[in-house]
């Protein structure tokens, strides 16, 4: 079984929404393997000088205890062509390591930069995204992610965006998509209805 993963940023030594990625690594143990002795990810977060500048990325592997703790700086994306990519049977409840079943969907993006995955009908995720839809001043997110991601988690508790059922025929009813993640704030990503290809 692959080992899972927990992506959280850290701009210029400061270390984001740790409680968050902490909640959702421990609510994983348990569910998977009964675990209920919390990991302390903080504890294993020593960040080198030479990352105590800019954007990093720490990346924490573990499983039952914690494997392997990285860093590397982190850029955005440039994404200018998103394709739509509909599969009944993708499943990614758990962030995992290894991620066979989304870089398959991944590679059958073509010439687009990035990819949004259609289940049963509903808007689900990006590759490595959750998805925020703005319409007038409102702001939507699918209300069935595959993951449910930390930004995203932010995003609600903070009641800035709200849950709904989208479906393709509704993205051009939006002003602009948004992509976020752990390193990726709403509005750092970003493009219009035009910008997709729906095969």
């Amino acid at each position: 079984m692959s080992l899972l993963v927990e992506s959280i940023k850290i701009l210029n030594g400061r270390i984001y929404n740790l409680r968050l990625h902490e909640e959702r690594a421990n609510l994983t143990r348990k569910q998977l393997y009964g675990l209920s002795r919390a990991l302390d990810l903080r504890s294993n977060i020593i960040i080198p000088e030479e990352y105590k500048k800019g954007l990093v990325k720490c990346r924490i592997i573990y499983r039952e205890a914690v494997h392997q703790v990285s860093f590397q700086p982190y850029q955005k994306r440039i994404i200018s062509c998103v394709k739509i990519i509909e599969n009944n049977d993708i499943d990614y409840s758990y962030k995992w390591q290894k991620r066979d079943n989304m870089d398959a969907l991944f590679n059958m993006k073509g010439k687009a930069d990035e990819i949004i995955i259609v289940k049963n009908g509903l808007l689900t995720d990006a590759y490595y995204y959750n998805i925020v839809c703005l319409t007038g001043k409102d702001l939507f997110t699918p209300s069935r992610p595959l993951l449910h991601g930390v930004m995203r988690e932010k995003l609600l508790n903070n009641k800035r965006i709200i849950p709904w059922d989208i479906t393709v025929p509704n993205l051009k009813e939006f002003d602009r998509i948004y992509l976020v993640n752990a390193l990726t704030p709403l509005g750092d990503i970003h493009f219009s209805p035009d910008q997709i290809m729906y095969e």
